[in-house]
């Protein structure tokens, strides 16, 4: 048994330094250090609201979860506490719409995935809970088309493929065709009002390749070309036509691979690597540029309050 254990391991080890390889170091654009976050954090959410971004939640170093909300104003280059979330929670969804942050679902202590959906209002720090999602759970995907919030995936008492979407001005869920392969802890962007659903982690905890889309006005998925990195815990974002996807983990080691999907040619290529390998990080675009936030720099329980910006025209 013992044998075939360190046969598994060293396989695994293979397995993603070719991968790792295989995209190679020297892709295109650059990378930038910014201001360190107040606290470090894994299991991370973060948006962009009127030019600054806001990162919600997440394991703190400490191993609790954080309530705390994080601003970053481009202008200043500097992280300052905004304000705390109603609830604490990690791996949350987070979306915007109409100048509010909505906050949906994620675990809460004990791993316990929640239903729960709050809506923020910077402008006059207000918190307003709002209709439940209809299924529970941690470690999904939220994007927006047409003012409407599509939240996807995640896991509750199981792997969840579920696809329910949220209507801010009627605060109602309806429930939509489910994704193909259920997963959780995985990565998503919206491009020309189609949501791209990519990696992360199947049924058994297994990290996945797998790259679908969905078209909210069909209600229909299309399976595509698979990632060339298999991982979870990875994040993306999108600029013009195409997806960044950074970072992530498996059961060995930690990704700092910056792989990008064209989503006119339906093909993958590579960019600059992310200084630090992490996962449980987020991505947001703010002025094209890609800033990737926290995230844990080991597989499993860890920390970082690292801040790092991709420009993908350098």
């Amino acid at each position: 048994m013992r044998k075939i254990v360190l046969l598994v391991i060293t396989l695994l080890i293979i397995s993603g330094c070719t991968n790792s390889n295989a995209i190679g170091n020297n892709g295109y654009g650059s990378w930038e250090k910014k201001d360190n976050l107040l606290i470090p954090r894994d299991g991370i959410a973060a948006v962009n609201l009127d030019g600054k971004i806001y990162a919600i939640g997440g394991f703190s170093k400490v191993g609790s979860i954080a309530r705390l909300i994080e601003e970053y104003d481009p202008a200043k280059e500097e992280w300052t506490f905004e304000t705390t979330t109603p609830i604490a929670v990690h791996h949350a969804a987070v979306a915007v719409v109409d100048g509010k942050i909505y906050v949906i679902g994620g675990f809460k202590k004990g791993w316990i995935a929640v239903d729960d959906v709050f809506e923020y209002n910077p402008i006059e720090e207000k918190w307003v809970k709002k209709k439940s999602m209809p299924t529970a759970r941690g470690g999904l995907a939220a994007e927006v088309v047409n003012g409407k919030i599509y939240a996807i995936g995640g896991k509750g008492d199981e792997v969840e493929g579920a696809n329910e979407v949220y209507n801010p001005e009627s605060d109602s869920w309806e429930t939509l065709r489910p994704m193909p392969t259920p997963r959780n802890y995985l990565a998503s962007a919206t491009i020309n009002g189609k949501i791209y659903i990519i990696g992360g982690r199947k049924d058994g905890d297994m990290a996945s390749d797998i790259n679908e889309v969905y078209n909210p006005e069909s209600d229909s998925w299309e399976i595509l070309k698979s990632m060339p990195t298999v991982r979870s815990g990875l994040a993306a974002s999108a600029i013009d036509d195409k997806i960044y996807v950074l970072g992530g983990e498996n059961v060995i080691r930690t990704f700092s691979n910056n792989e990008v999907y064209d989503t006119k040619l339906g093909t993958w290529s590579n960019a600059k690597r992310m200084p630090t390998a992490r996962h449980g990080l987020a991505a947001v675009n703010l002025d094209n540029k890609i800033y990737t936030i926290a995230g844990g720099l080991s597989p499993g329980a860890s920390y970082s309050d690292v801040t790092e910006v991709f420009d993908p025209s350098n």
